[in-house]
């Protein structure tokens, strides 16, 4: 009897340990936030000097740390809407005022690999596959009936490198620069005046260089 409440005890005292050891390595991971600031700056500052787009499609950002303390999980995520109305001129040579709404969603995941360069510069490397999709509707029923839709979806995968500035211990700023290979699809169709008219269809395979302007702040959680 008193081998069993030995066997008990030990196997009580064995598995509270386990399980402690367990959440001190849960405790330990840790979840970033990031917000990519240079789509604010782009819609609500004006630089009507410059010839570049410093829009990124990805606002943003979720780090999670693994078990190894430099290696961490991304994802990230883009949402843009667009509601327009434009005026044209018709075949006709009438002004015809258009609306046009669509949406355009980019995803992408991956990991990544740290390494402190200084105690306020730290570097990071790694790899992404990308998605996307983007669809619109253009329409006018004033002069003429005109509408036009169009759909598209994109994939690929390529390295990222970057480097943070760490404000404190949970703030920092980041940059980085990614080379995507990406293969996009895209379908347009059109009608005028109830009559069906041309159908586009794109598709390409690029590699798509994105230069390290974009700014994000980044906030452990």
């Amino acid at each position: 009897m008193k081998s069993i409440l030995k066997s008990i005890v030990f196997c009580y005292f064995m598995c509270h340990g386990f399980l402690l050891s367990a959440q001190d390595v849960a405790d330990a991971r840790s979840t970033e936030l990031s917000i990519n600031i240079n789509n604010f700056i782009s819609r609500y500052l004006s630089f009507s000097d410059r010839d570049f787009s410093i829009e990124d499609p990805y606002t943003m950002m979720i780090h999670r740390s693994t078990t190894n303390k430099d290696k961490f999980f991304r994802f990230g995520f883009g949402l843009d809407l667009r509601f327009t109305n434009d005026k044209v001129e018709d075949d006709f040579g009438t002004d015809d005022e258009r609306s046009t709404r669509g949406i355009s969603t980019n995803l992408r995941f991956g990991v990544e690999k740290r390494k402190m360069i200084h105690p306020r510069f730290r570097m990071h490397y790694g790899q992404d596959v990308v998605l996307g999709y983007n669809s619109f509707k253009t329409e006018s029923d004033q002069g003429s009936s005109f509408e036009s839709n169009g759909r598209g979806f994109l994939v690929g995968y390529g390295p990222v490198v970057g480097i943070s500035f760490l404000i404190n211990d949970r703030i920092s700023i980041w940059t980085e620069s990614t080379l995507y290979l990406t293969y996009s699809n895209f379908r347009q169709e059109s009608s005028f005046n109830g009559q069906n008219g041309d159908i586009a269809k794109t598709s390409e395979l690029v590699f798509d260089i994105q230069e390290p302007l974009s700014i994000n702040f980044k906030i452990k959680l």
